[in-house]
């Protein structure tokens, strides 16, 4: 028991130190990358930070749902939901996403054409994946075990349960469980999540964590 709680704190402390900072370059010169490395927000809210130094970016929807994704420099180019985007300077301090390619999926989340705009300094949460091990409860009774360790979870509520995989693409929609539909994780704190999803199982409902359960291992028999 100690040495999960041990864990745990530590990498609640881990998720302290990941508060990432947006920076606001003044000025209105030409975009390098030096000073893409700012916070950078559409009109519904959404917000992306680009890291130029880790050819990363964090990219916030306006629900809460974070993730990371890939953003290389060299190309000015970042990859969200599995699909390459050209950034485009569009003027003083804004640029737009250019999509390469084109789907029929209709699941795909499209951001072609979103104009992004600098803006003030802004701190994002990053919780790590790790985080979600243990067991959660919603507040509809729903019982979620999810052992990161093989990152599987198991699922019980009153009309059933059923089991998947946790998963994390990198590609800036950030941790989600799978089964026969995905459930992006949304972090409120540490230990109380909601999930982005179609599934009525997962849709509005708060999961809280069971105290002392991280790192807890389930019966997968």
């Amino acid at each position: 028991m100690v040495r999960k709680f041990i864990k745990k704190t530590a990498l609640i402390i881990i998720a302290t130190m990941m508060l990432t900072a947006c920076g606001e370059t003044a000025g209105g010169e030409d975009i390098n990358p030096e000073e893409y490395e700012s916070c950078w927000t559409d009109e519904d809210g959404d917000l992306i930070k680009l890291i130029p130094s880790e050819n990363s970016y964090i990219f916030r929807k306006a629900d809460g749902r974070v993730g990371r994704g890939t953003y290389t420099v060299n190309n000015s180019q970042l990859t969200y939901d599995r699909f390459i985007y050209d950034i485009v300077k569009d003027g003083d301090d804004k640029f737009y996403l250019d999509q390469n390619g084109s789907t029929t999926n209709t699941t795909t989340e499209i951001l072609d054409g979103y104009v992004f705009t600098k803006t003030d300094a802004v701190e994002i949460d990053e919780y790590p994946n790790d985080l979600l091990d243990g067991v959660w409860v919603s507040d509809t009774g729903t019982r979620l075990e999810i052992d990161m360790d093989i990152s599987e979870y198991r699922v019980s509520h009153e009309n059933g349960s059923g089991m998947g995989t946790v998963f994390d693409y990198g590609d800036g929609k950030g941790v989600y469980l799978f089964a026969a539909d995905t459930a992006y994780v949304i972090w409120n704190d540490s230990d109380n999540i909601t999930f982005e999803s179609t599934d009525p199982v997962y849709a509005d409902a708060t999961f809280t964590r069971e105290t002392d359960s991280y790192g807890e291992e389930y019966d997968d028999g």
